[in-house]
């Protein structure tokens, strides 16, 4: 009877095997220490080393697997719990604060809780993995699955870990988290799910719900085939949720990925990123996003800074039904920024602001139908120097020779004197348009926009390699007739486009001459026109 009562108060001792902890309440400890003097399946730690007994524990499950039930209290690890074995269940007791507690701090490498388990079936339930408040020291990760499929994890508790609490890599598919929460990393994510670089490994057929992502580099970054994410939160992170973000190398693109009903709050750099790199570039285009869709998410910006939604490399999608909010602090937070995104990806601005000295969301970068953003530039470069500079230039591009580009800025000019002023361009180090002016000669403030239609180059164009076109949009009311002047085909870079420079000069020191939103566009490739011989 009083075995009974015990069980009864304390929990089920009905598992496969049980593991009880150090700190255990004494009348569960006592009685597993007698059941374990008379051979029943049940091993009591004594605090120090407590790998020792739920490895051997995993170890004597039955061929065909079985249950490891953890007590409540605290397990002192030394090494690593490893299940290299399938069908294991490694199940906690009580509250994710109160129950069973897998203390890793002495580990130095590697992760708390590592699965590599080729034959997969694996569950782990109810139990907290905590490293070293700080992370400067002790675990790696908290849970590592390497090469496993069929994993379900259900409340699980990661902190303080030294870059991920959850690191899934190389082939691991089915994977479902259900009521997890990752907290706390110190350089990585709270979860992290990215096919492996350079090999033939994937992520794939992953679920995650209902699971908080809080204090962390990444809240979740994940890339793969089959996604699904729903009712998660991501609080206070740089980036909330990372999304096709593939490490350099990694030859696939992620697809069929569905984040809905999702809550975002005060992720300092964006809420929700998808297709870049951990410097926030675009990732090549090979690595791209393809089948995404974004709905019914509501996105509060971070108190300081950071974006809502921002898109790279994203071919089909659907973005729409989302709900932003920018504190008042926030001041130049967008709800929606995009770049290098198809024309088969639909976009809804959000729904408005709730603050009425903000007005409605703010949508950045949208995308011309038909084009892809490659880059751009919306802070404004002066000058007023009587001699050609550069004034602002698109950087990081790598754009091929034989890509026909769409480019467009805006130029203006101050009060100060009665002098005109200039502007060109340059596609790398070469000056393909010379500097000309944009405006009268008059001493009065002009603002003008450019529209730049360049022609790839190809010695066999009828023109003779003009190599580009364009013309200066002039402002209502000017009469200034602006024009572009061409260097002709052989000024054209045979090489890659990597940056983008608008030149320009003041016709008078007291003059600024200023140029802001420069933005270049790539668009489709056809077939060239040639001359008939």
């Amino acid at each position: 009877m009083k075995f009974v009562n015990s069980v009864a108060k304390y929990g089920t001792l009905g598992a496969s095997i049980w593991v009880v902890a150090n700190d255990a309440p004494a009348e569960i400890k006592s009685f597993a220490t007698d059941l374990q003097a008379t051979g029943y399946p049940v091993y009591v730690c004594d605090g120090v080393d407590d790998d020792v007994e739920i490895n051997a524990a995993i170890v004597a499950l039955p061929g065909d697997g079985g249950t490891v039930q953890l007590s409540t209290g605290t397990f002192t690890l030394g090494a690593q719990i490893l299940i290299a074995r399938g069908a294991v269940y490694l199940k906690g007791e009580g509250g994710l604060l109160q129950g069973s507690r897998l203390l890793g701090s002495a580990i130095a490498a590697g992760a708390v809780v590592r699965v590599a388990a080729v034959g997969g079936g694996i569950d782990l339930e109810s139990f907290m993995v905590q490293g070293v408040d700080g992370g400067a020291s002790g675990p790696e990760y908290g849970i590592e699955l390497e090469t496993t499929p069929y994993v379900s994890l259900k409340n699980i508790y990661s902190q303080y870990t030294r870059i991920h609490g959850l690191y899934g890599h190389d082939t691991v598919y089915y994977i479902y988290i259900d009521k997890c929460r990752f907290t706390q990393t110190y350089t990585g994510a709270g979860a992290h799910l990215v096919a492996s670089p350079g090999g033939g490994e994937q992520v794939n057929n992953v679920s995650v719900i209902n699971s908080r992502f809080s204090s962390n580099l990444t809240g979740l970054a994940i890339n793969g085939n089959g996604i699904r994410l729903t009712g998660n939160a991501y609080e206070g992170n740089e980036i909330g949720l990372e999304i096709g973000g593939s490490p350099a190398g990694t030859p696939y693109p992620s697809t069929g990925v569905v984040s809905h009903g999702e809550y975002f709050e005060g992720n300092s750099v964006a809420a929700l990123r998808v297709g870049a790199d951990d410097a926030g570039n675009p990732v090549p285009a090979a690595q791209g996003t393809m089948g995404l869709s974004i709905a019914g998410n509501s996105l509060s910006l971070g108190n300081v800074t950071g974006d809502g939604i921002v898109l790279s490399r994203l071919s089909t999608g659907y973005i729409g039904s989302n709900y932003t909010y920018r504190p008042a602090g926030n001041a130049a937070g967008r709800s929606i920024y995009s770049i290098n995104v198809g024309a088969r990806v639909t976009m809804e601005p959000p729904a408005q602001d709730y603050l009425s000295t903000f007005g409605s969301a703010k949508v950045i970068g949208r995308q011309i139908p038909g084009m892809l953003l490659e880059g751009e530039n919306i802070v404004e470069g002066t000058t007023t120097s009587t001699g050609a500079v550069d004034i602002t230039s698109v950087a990081g591009l790598n754009i091929p020779a034989t890509t026909p580009l769409l480019i467009m800025f805006q130029a203006r000019k101050t009060v100060g004197a009665a002098a005109a002023c200039q502007v060109g361009l340059k596609l790398n180090a070469t000056q393909v348009v010379s500097n000309a002016a944009f405006t009268d000669a008059g001493n009065s403030a002009r603002a003008q926009g450019a529209v730049l239609f360049i022609i790839p180059r190809d010695d066999a164009l009828y023109t003779g390699g003009a190599g580009l076109a364009g013309v200066m949009g002039l402002r209502t009311g000017d009469n200034l007739a602006a024009s572009i002047v061409e260097h002709g085909n052989n000024a054209m870079p045979a090489a890659a486009i990597t940056s983008v420079t608008v030149t320009g000069l003041s016709g008078d020191a007291a003059i600024t001459t200023a140029v802001n939103n420069l933005r270049v566009y790539t668009l489709p490739i056809y077939p060239t026109l040639r001359y008939p011989p």
